[in-house]
């Protein structure tokens, strides 16, 4: 699987969203995109969830009201209240990975969370 065949869809680029979707391009390009020894930056393509396609690996960021992608793949009440859910999962051969919340600042601890124990495990052993 190519490491750079990967995209954000996000609902809303403002407020607290807009600082998870920042945390969530930053943290990828630095360390999942990147190659081992070689200082090249590396942005992910980003999209708004209207019309988005699921046509390569994505993070699909977004209030659960909002987003019609996210409520394919979570119910209403997997989120607790005050909550957040990060989910992985997969449509055809791409990797889905979902963050949603009910209000902005837990949906941007989401993405915190997602950023530290999943790219624990993600990035390459070589890397330094």
């Amino acid at each position: 699987m190519d490491k750079r065949n990967w995209k954000i869809i996000y609902t809303s680029y403002k407020g607290m969203e807009k600082k998870a979707v920042e945390l969530i391009n930053k943290e990828m390009g630095a360390l999942i995109l990147r190659d081992a020894g070689i200082y090249r930056i590396h942005v992910l393509h980003c999209e708004q969830v209207n019309n988005a396609v699921i046509d390569k690996n994505v993070v699909v960021i977004g209030l659960y009201d909002e987003n019609e992608i996210i409520r394919r793949y979570i119910k209403k009440n997997e989120i607790k209240e005050d909550g957040y859910v990060v989910k992985v999962t997969t449509e055809g051969e791409n990797k889905v990975v979902l963050i949603t919340a009910n209000d902005e600042s837990a949906l941007f601890y989401g993405a915190v969370d997602f950023v530290d124990d999943y790219f624990a495990f993600a990035v390459p052993k070589d890397h330094h």
